[in-house]
């Protein structure tokens, strides 16, 4: 069973401000603005890889190729603030949205389940790639402060490098990156208990 994800509605802030970045940097000039809130963008986003957890909140949709018949579904990216819609594919083939009185979520649980409601059962879904999709709400009202100094820490990083061509590609987190992080990660193993 294939599943993916993707984000629909990007993040409008970042928890890491550019002059907090700029403070760290020892940067003071404007020169370098543009670059430093690219960076701080391409840090956000490869914690928010690494942890499976969004930072600033953004709207998600993950595609799962079936229902479970019977169990729990887990959300691919934490923490689940709302789920905005679930549709499916019907075994006729017709896009259908799975009313949501019909479904539980547990957005207390990291990463959040779905559940059919007491009395209900998952839909019927068609056999075929993505025939089921779940838009839902992701992100912290507030980021950690080790998340933020582990962010200043791998932006310090680009900008020393920032002459590399591909400074991801070459890439490797600090121990202290790693430690910092290492109580925020969320393993998931797939969409179904």
């Amino acid at each position: 069973m294939n599943w993916s994800w993707f984000v629909t509605t990007p993040a409008v802030t970042e928890p890491l401000s550019l002059a907090d970045a700029k403070e760290h940097l020892k940067v003071d000039t404007v020169d370098d603005d543009a670059l430093i809130t690219a960076q701080i963008v391409a840090a956000r986003k490869w914690i928010e890889q690494y942890c499976n957890r969004s930072l600033p909140s953004q709207t998600l949709t993950a595609y799962f190729d079936t229902a479970p018949y019977s169990g729990l579904l887990m959300l691919p990216q934490s923490p689940c603030i709302s789920v905005t819609s679930i549709n499916y594919v019907d075994t006729d083939g017709n896009t259908q949205v799975w009313d949501s009185s019909k479904y539980d979520v547990d957005t207390s649980s990291v990463p959040a389940r779905l559940c059919p409601a007491y009395g209900e059962s998952w839909p019927s879904v068609r056999s075929q790639m993505n025939a089921v999709n779940v838009v839902y709400v992701a992100g912290q009202a507030s980021v950690e402060e080790d998340i933020i100094h582990a962010l200043k820490l791998i932006v310090g990083s680009l900008y020393a490098a920032r002459e590399n061509d591909c400074p991801f590609q070459s890439y490797q987190p600090s121990f202290s990156v790693k430690a910092l992080l290492a109580h925020h990660r969320v393993y998931y193993r797939g969409p179904w208990v």
